[in-house]
């Protein structure tokens, strides 16, 4: 179900030269595809929050992926820009259902450094999808129209979601009445917890970063490093280094705690891009190889912080899981939106944006965690 995300993302990357050119749009334009994805995600998992405590999680899965081929739908049928732009936001915000679902599941199940420990492994599962979901992509490209891909999305949903309701049962135990009252209630219980906040805060500032290198890794990759269709390759490899250290987090944040985990690597995030910065502004320019290797390093530390964070978030709301995944979800990924957005405005080709984007991110989350561990420990 998470992986909806991902691949309604990556699959697509390798056909923004053709959508540029059907669409008659620039580079900096293509943001969109992402962007009004993400707009209408935040929007959907607010909804599905308290839907899914009241209706059920699977019932909410059923909802969400009915509203996401709707989008599929208008994205097929569009002839303008517009057009495929609504389809992606009304794409968005059908993902927001499975999205919060599967965060509530595991709430409803797990918690601590367990639901940290599953978090990542779902994570290193997760991150499977980017890493193929390009080179699928390509290989639709060479046999088929581009909008090939929107009809794959389609399927894929279908049968992921037949899938869970066949081997999931329902883990909601207590269903609780929507209204405005409890709509409210809740939203302000996660808003006073002063930790959750900043983990949300720092979940935002990351995937801002992240953002900004997907929104423009294909015309930086094409273009600028002349990559041509081995892009997908290069893709897959980078994405890979986040799946596996995903997986050896859900290893080890048993031994050594979420918290402490992701402080640490948040640091080491911090350092590398730093260095990194100072040797783009007074040395030289990165070439292919040294930018990948930037951009494998960070997603590699990148996987011993997200699910942690994530974790760490939503941990005291087990009562609300629902509710607080939503409301986590939607603040981190608005965050994201402003972050990636602004970033990409300033898009010149190079990659020098996505390396000060990527420091200016990971200086604000160390300093935020560490002043969170410093005032957690007084």
């Amino acid at each position: 179900m998470i992986s909806f995300v991902a691949l309604t993302i990556d699959t697509l990357l390798p056909a923004y030269t053709i959508i540029k050119r059907e669409f008659l749009i620039v580079d900096t334009q293509l943001h969109w595809i992402i962007t009004a994805l993400f707009l209408g995600f935040s929007l959907g998992q607010i909804l599905f929050g308290p839907v899914s405590d009241r209706i059920g999680r699977k019932n909410s899965v059923l909802l969400g992926v009915g509203i996401y081929w709707i989008g599929c739908l208008v994205c097929l049928v569009s002839n303008t820009y517009l057009i495929f732009v609504l389809g992606r936001f009304i794409q968005g915000f059908g993902i927001g259902g499975p999205r919060v679902v599967s965060q509530a599941i595991c709430r409803d199940l797990f918690n601590g450094n367990k639901l940290a420990s599953i978090n990542s492994f779902i994570m290193s599962i997760f991150i499977l999808v980017p890493v193929v979901a390009p080179l699928i992509g390509q290989g639709f490209l060479f046999l088929f129209y581009w909008k090939y891909i929107i009809a794959f999305f389609i399927l894929f949903s279908l049968v992921t979601t037949s899938v869970l309701m066949v081997n999931i049962e329902e883990t909601l135990k207590e269903p609780q009445k929507i209204n405005f009252v409890n709509i409210l209630k809740n939203f302000k219980e996660v808003l006073k917890n002063l930790n959750s906040m900043i983990y949300i805060v720092c979940l935002g500032l990351l995937l801002g970063g992240l953002l900004t290198f997907i929104n423009i890794c294909q015309p930086l990759y094409l273009n600028y490093f002349d990559m041509g269709s081995k892009f997908p390759l290069f893709f897959a490899l980078i994405a890979s280094m986040l799946g596996l250290s995903s997986y050896l987090n859900s290893k080890y944040v048993w031994q050594f705690g979420a918290g402490k985990i992701a402080l640490s690597f948040s640091l080491m995030l911090m350092i590398w891009t730093l260095i990194t910065l100072a040797f783009q502004i007074n040395y030289f320019s990165l070439n292919l190889v040294w930018f990948s290797i930037f951009i494998m390093i960070s997603f590699s530390f990148f996987g011993f912080i997200f699910g942690n964070l994530n974790a760490l978030a939503i941990n005291p709301f087990g009562h609300i899981a629902g509710y607080a995944s939503s409301i986590i979800g939607s603040l981190s990924t608005l965050i994201a939106i402003v972050v990636s957005g602004t970033s990409t405005t300033f898009f010149d080709g190079s990659p020098d944006i996505v390396i000060f984007t990527l420091s200016t991110c990971s200086i604000l989350t160390f300093i935020l965690l560490f002043f969170q561990r410093y005032f957690a420990a007084k």
